[in-house]
């Protein structure tokens, strides 16, 4: 454990209750969330991470109306393309995928 969590005092009733036991392991987390949050790889890879999420919902939430008002499909029939795209199920006939 580092020296910033040792240096925790606690009134005696609090160490004989097993308390003071869980103000260290807290303490800590909070500490080991610290210096992962200061690392620069770790931010980088977290933030670019969301950005691809945050695409992914985007294109799942708006895709279907866009091919309905685009293509002039269904919008029922829009959800299924989304799905088969999504799920990666396809029907083999033959060479080609349908």
């Amino acid at each position: 454990m580092s020296s910033r969590v040792h240096h925790l005092r606690l009134s005696e009733n609090d160490q004989t209750d097993g308390g003071y036991q869980d103000v260290l392991h807290f303490a800590g987390f909070v500490f080991t969330v610290g210096r992962l949050l200061r690392n620069p790889i770790y931010l980088v890879l977290s933030l670019s991470t969301v950005v691809n999420l945050l695409g992914v919902a985007g294109m799942m939430s708006f895709m279907p109306k866009y091919l309905a008002s685009q293509y002039t499909v269904p919008l029922w029939q829009a959800n299924i393309i989304m799905c088969k795209l999504l799920s990666g199920v396809h029907k083999h006939h033959g060479n080609s995928l349908v």
